[in-house]
C-alpha cells in the first residue's frame, strides 16, 4: 500500500497536537499518580482529559503568563535603576548649596543607593520607602521654601511616577508568580 505525503497544513496540525502517553502523569507539571477520572490536574489545573483545544489554550495561557512575568521583572529592574537615578539627582541638586548642601545631598543619595540595593531582596518595601522619603522631602523643603515646590517640577513628577511604577510592577510580579508557579519545579 502506498502512503500519501502529508500536506504542510496536516503536518502543522500533527505537530501542535498534545500527546499524553500516561494519563496518570500530568502533561504540564509532571505530577504522578493522577486519578484517571479527574479531568484537571489537582496541582496545576491542566485539562488532562480535556480536548486538544482546551489543552493548547492552557499551555498558551501559561506561556503568556510567563512572558508577562519576565516583562514585569524587567520593569522592576528599571524601577531599581530609577532609585539609583534619584540618588544621582538628589546629589546633583544640592551641589550649589555649599558644604551643608553637599552633605545633605550625599545623605539623600546614600539613602536612595541603599534602597536600590535593598530592592534586590525586598523590592516592595524599598520602592514604598523611596516614595515616602521622596514625597516627605518635597513637602519638608516646600515648607522651608515654598518656591522649591515648583522648581524641577517635571523631575519630581517623573520620580514619583517611576517609584509608583516600581510598586505596581512588584505587585504584578507577585501575582504572576503565584499563577505561573508549578509545584514540582
Amino acid at each position: 500500500m502506498v502512503q500519501r505525503k502529508l500536506t504542510a497544513q496536516e503536518r502543522d496540525r500533527l505537530r501542535r497536537m498534545i500527546y499524553i502517553p500516561d494519563i496518570s502523569v500530568c502533561y504540564h507539571c509532571k505530577k504522578k499518580d493522577l486519578n484517571p477520572e479527574e479531568k484537571f490536574c489537582p496541582d496545576c489545573g491542566f485539562p488532562q482529559l480535556g480536548t486538544q483545544e482546551e489543552q493548547r489554550n492552557f499551555i498558551l495561557g501559561h506561556r503568556i503568563k510567563k512572558s508577562n512575568l519576565r516583562e514585569a521583572k524587567t520593569n522592576i529592574i528599571r524601577a531599581r535603576n530609577y532609585l539609583f537615578g534619584t540618588a544621582l539627582l538628589s546629589f546633583i541638586s544640592f551641589l550649589n548649596a555649599g558644604s551643608i548642601g553637599i552633605i545633605i545631598g550625599l545623605i539623600m543619595a546614600a539613602i536612595y543607593v541603599g534602597l536600590g540595593f535593598w530592592s534586590n531582596t525586598k523590592p516592595f518595601p524599598a520602592f514604598l520607602t523611596g516614595l515616602i522619603v521622596y514625597v516627605t522631602l518635597i513637602v519638608f523643603f516646600g515648607i522651608l521654601e515654598p518656591l522649591t515646590l515648583l522648581s524641577a517640577l517635571f523631575w519630581k513628577i517623573a520620580i514619583i511616577g517611576a517609584l509608583s511604577y516600581g510598586l505596581y510592577s512588584v505587585k504584578d510580579v507577585e501575582k504572576l508568580e503565584k499563577e505561573v508557579e508549578l509545584p514540582n519545579n
